[in-house]
């Protein structure tokens, strides 16, 4: 009759407890069920040295995971490309998920992103909005710090900062960052500072462009032209022939002739008289 061996359940315990504490000696090993280890943490590799197998860190900085060997990779970090086993860091303003074989660019707003629809850091002039970039408007700078969009603070039209203009409203002349309202009868385009409007021109929008004329000058086509006698304008029309018994010496407005004078060229010079005179 053959004797069976029978382990003691002290015995038994005292080998599953070596068996047990035999894992957390091996750096990186989840699992050695009879002594070697036979899978690794994420970030350690399998690695036989003989008959010994234990784990060690994937060799690749750019490797999140190499369970089979420290030298393969399986999965990479994100912004890593994998190709071959081996990770790869992409380049500024590209990303990838880490399984993909090459990578994709951030887009043309974005400088560091970790998803096509994610961006970390957008390009400068642009906001970011929850990982969207969006173009700061015509009036608004961006603030780098904080990767957002400020408004200009009148009388900038456009800036560089709340208070540092780069270009002013039509009508104001720019001069060291500053804008300020031309005088009468000189314009700005809001990018230089103010000059002076042509000749008997009162207002105007750009040097041959004259929006409103002195006093006695018709306005033609953006000239001003001198009213002839007997002829009247307030510098916004185009001259205009005074009404009957009156006159005018190429003024703003027509005076009217003396008492009984049908026509006159002054007060005092009558050139036709009222019926009956």
């Amino acid at each position: 009759m053959k004797a069976s061996l029978v382990l003691a359940p002290v015995v038994l315990l005292g080998l599953l407890q070596l068996t047990w504490s035999a894992c957390p000696v091996i750096n990186g090993c989840d699992s050695c069920p009879v002594g070697p280890c036979v899978t690794c943490s994420t970030g350690f590799g399998l690695k036989t040295t003989g008959t010994t197998q234990t784990c060690a860190l994937c060799t690749n900085t750019n490797c999140s995971t190499c369970p089979a060997s420290p030298d393969t990779c399986t999965n990479c970090k994100t912004s890593s490309s994998l190709s071959g086993g081996t990770c790869t860091a992409c380049v500024a303003g590209t990303y990838s998920d880490g399984t993909a074989s090459t990578c994709s660019s951030c887009g043309a707003t974005c400088t560091t992103c970790n998803s096509s629809t994610t961006c970390g850091i957008c390009a400068s002039g642009n906001g970011n909005t929850a990982g969207t970039c969006n173009a700061c408007a015509f009036n608004e700078y961006f603030i780098d710090g904080t990767q957002t969009c400020g408004t200009c603070q009148t009388p900038c039209f456009t800036c560089t900062s709340a208070t540092v203009c780069t270009g002013c409203y039509p009508g104001q002349g720019y001069s060291n960052g500053n804008c300020a309202d031309c005088p009468a009868g000189q314009y700005s385009d809001g990018t230089t500072t103010c000059v002076q409007c042509t000749a008997n021109c009162q207002n105007c929008s750009t040097a041959t462009t004259c929006t409103i004329c002195k006093a006695g000058y018709g306005l033609m086509n953006g000239n001003c032209v001198a009213c002839s006698i007997n002829q009247y304008s307030d510098g916004s029309t185009a001259c205009a022939a005074c009404p009957a018994a009156q006159y005018s010496n190429g003024s703003a407005a027509c005076t009217q002739c003396t008492t009984n004078c049908q026509t006159c060229s002054s007060m005092a010079a009558c050139g036709t008289c009222a019926s009956g005179y």
